[in-house]
């Protein structure tokens, strides 16, 4: 059961850090460098329990797989996991970011782990600008999870729609 609880949480944990990073709209490769500047910025909010500041960041109707949890059931998960397990780190490589022709869209694909707050991985730094690279040395010491975002553009700020982790 604690095992599955903290599945379940770490993957609205992953939904969550990244939601927030959306909200920015810029063009191309500008954009690209906005959301992943401001990932930066939502993680450190997210390890500082912000989870319901990230809820903003989604569509209404944002859906959370696996799970089909909608945004406020998202922002419960996540409170609950920070209760439970204390103040945590997550660390992830550059993500892959596809922004759709249409310029409405865009989808956000990375792995990611989280560990006690604080850690830090030197070695993982280093690997930061080579996901594949990464994934194959952090699955070495620990259990890698994968996030991937479907985003919309709403007005000026991008949304998080749905998110699946596995």
């Amino acid at each position: 059961m604690h095992s599955r609880f903290l599945k379940h949480s770490a993957t609205l944990l992953a939904c969550l850090f990244f939601l927030g990073c959306f909200s920015l709209g810029c063009e191309g490769r500008e954009e690209e460098q906005e959301i992943l500047s401001t990932l930066e910025q939502t993680v450190k909010g997210l390890e500082h329990g912000n989870a319901q500041d990230l809820m903003k960041y989604t569509t209404k109707d944002f859906i959370a797989h696996p799970g089909k949890l909608n945004r406020w059931s998202s922002t419960k998960e996540l409170y609950l996991l920070s209760r439970q397990h204390g103040p945590f780190s997550v660390l992830y490589p550059i993500p892959e970011i596809d922004l759709h022709e249409t310029a409405q869209g865009a989808s956000l694909s990375m792995p990611f782990i989280i560990v006690a707050a604080g850690v830090t991985s030197p070695a993982l730094d280093d690997l930061a600008d080579n996901p594949e690279a990464w994934t194959d040395y952090a699955k070495k010491h620990t259990e890698v999870y994968r996030l991937e975002l479907s985003l919309v553009k709403k007005g000026e700020r991008w949304l998080a729609d749905s998110a699946r982790f596995f």
